[in-house]
């Protein structure tokens, strides 16, 4: 989902339709290891990628953003 746009955590609820406290103890997993970055709008906490992090991630492709398997040979 972060990878089409910043979502907040009641986004991801509804996408994915996980128990809220299960993606928030896994969004404070990938935040405090520099993944993804954390900004509050409001009363929401909106989250992204951490751009700067894009080309050390195994499965983004980083110039389109689009998912693709590490093993797979490049054109």
């Amino acid at each position: 989902m972060l990878l089409v746009q910043n979502v907040c955590l009641c986004e991801i609820v509804e996408g994915l339709q996980i128990p809220t406290s299960t993606i928030n103890h896994h969004l404070k997993i990938l935040e405090r290891g520099g993944v993804i970055k954390g900004r509050r709008e409001g009363k929401f906490t909106v989250y992204s990628l951490d751009e700067t992090k894009l080309d050390r991630m195994p499965l983004v492709h980083h110039e389109d953003n689009q998912l693709r398997g590490g093993n797979e040979d490049e054109d």
